[in-house]
């Protein structure tokens, strides 16, 4: 029995390491010398995560400019998403913004960030060209969870789709809560309104018969 399902997408420029975290979470392999993904590539994972079985849908998508218009079509849907950059290349740091613009723009996620995690990867590599300073300032001002991660060295991966994961089925268990409790005081001033209108009858009743008496 499937208890939640979860659209993930990967989001990021190009060669940042979106689809090589993408096969080491599915597949656990790092893939030298792959193509850059054209458009959207998807897998399905089925996990045991807080004694719950959830379904993970994870979106890899292509990081050029010529794609964003087309695989921003498949931000609809989305649960959450990795904001994915490449330490050691300060441009795929700075166009962050304009992907988090993009998704924010198309998607229909509301939980002020919550739903977004940062992914710095590559952290195998020693050259790295983003300032420590400028990512915590990043993820101070957007309140983002952060990850170093290494695809190649399998570092904090399983680790970074666990956190979201577990923040997703919390996320859904607190909305499931308001629903109950809402439901419930539906339920407490449904019952009010009728012993109103039931007090309201026995009074307009007793009128009556205080009224029928007076006549004789």
């Amino acid at each position: 029995m499937q208890d939640y399902s979860f659209k993930i997408i990967l989001l990021g420029n190009s060669n940042v390491g979106k689809t090589s975290i993408y096969y080491y979470y599915t597949k656990k392999i790092f893939l030298e010398g792959y193509k850059s993904t054209v458009g959207v590539d998807f897998s399905t994972e089925f996990k045991t995560i807080l004694e719950k079985n959830v379904r993970l849908s994870i979106w890899d998508t292509a990081g050029q400019e010529k794609y964003r218009s087309t695989i921003s079509n498949y931000f609809k849907g989305a649960d959450a998403c990795f904001l994915i950059f490449d330490l050691t290349d300060i441009n795929s740091f700075n166009d962050l913004e304009i992907w988090y613009e993009l998704f924010n723009e198309k998607s229909t996620i509301l939980n002020n960030n919550e739903n977004i995690v940062l992914l710095g990867n590559k952290c195998d590599i020693d050259e790295k060209k983003v300032d420590q300073d400028l990512i915590d300032k990043f993820i101070n001002d957007k309140k983002f969870q952060y990850f170093e991660t290494s695809a190649k060295e399998g570092i904090n991966i399983d680790k970074a789709f666990q956190y979201i994961a577990e923040k997703l089925i919390k996320l859904n268990e607190n909305d499931e809560n308001i629903n109950i409790n809402n439901t419930d005081e539906e339920k407490v001033v449904k019952l009010n309104d009728n012993n109103n209108n039931n007090n309201n009858n026995n009074n307009n009743s007793t009128q009556q018969n205080k009224k029928k008496m007076k006549c004789c």
